[in-house]
Order: C-alpha cells, then sequence, then structure tokens
C-alpha cells in the first residue's frame, strides 16, 4: 500500500523525534548523575552515617529512579527506531496490516508501528 506522508509531514515528524531524542537524552543523563548520587547515598549509608528509615526510602527512591531510566531508555530506542526508518517508503505504514498510520497518530506518537486496531489487538494478545 501506497504512504501518504507528504515530505512537509515527514520534516514535521522528524523534528517531532528529534526533540524528544534530545529530551530523553537529558533526562538519562540526569538520571545517570542522580543514579551516582544514590549510589554514593547508599554507600554512606552502609558505612553507619543514616537511620534505617533513611535507608528504606532511599532504596525506594533508587528503585523508581531505575524504573523510570528503563522507560526512557526503551522510548529512546523506539524514537530511534523512528529516525532510521523515517526515509524509508513504509514509514508510516501499520506493520501488520499495511494502511497507513493517521498522520495525526504519528504526531502524537511518531515511532508508532501499528494503525490504531492493530495495536489494540496487540495490546490485547499481550
Amino acid at each position: 500500500m501506497k504512504n501518504s506522508l507528504t515530505a512537509a509531514q515527514r520534516a514535521q515528524l522528524e523534528a517531532l523525534l528529534v526533540a524528544q531524542r534530545r529530551d530523553l537524552e537529558h533526562r538519562l543523563d540526569a538520571a545517570l548523575g542522580a543514579q551516582g548520587r544514590a549510589e554514593q547515598a547508599r554507600e554512606d549509608l552502609l558505612e553507619g552515617s543514616g537511620s534505617g528509615d533513611d535507608t528504606a526510602e532511599r532504596e525506594s527512591e533508587r528503585e523508581v529512579d531505575v524504573a523510570q531510566a528503563g522507560l526512557e531508555r526503551a522510548e529512546l530506542a523506539a524514537v530511534m527506531g523512528a529516525l532510521a526508518r523515517l526515509r524509508e517508503p513504509a514509514f508510516g505504514l501499520c506493520i501488520d496490516c499495511g494502511v497507513t498510520i493517521p498522520f495525526e497518530r504519528l504526531q502524537v506518537e511518531p515511532w508508532a508501528l501499528r494503525c490504531v486496531p492493530c495495536q489494540a489487538a496487540q495490546e490485547r494478545r499481550g
């Protein structure tokens, strides 16, 4: 099936993806700095400089930070993949049914691989 994305639409999606990539890279860099600080705090605690309540709270915060960084890494991978596919003729076509993914959907999620019905079916399958 032929993709109906115009050159201007592709350029707009590329700008969105580049901005998203930049934002994610910045957040991941900040998270890595926070992880370094969290590790230092953990070492301080192991040396006995913190209370037991602080230890549990800091560990919980660290787990949240690690989980958030994992989500951001996955999103960054999706963004990078979309940037790599952007120049391909099949960009914007659903990988399951081949129909054009509406531009409005791509504006919200430019790394989308599926149209809404196929994505919903994919999510139901787990």
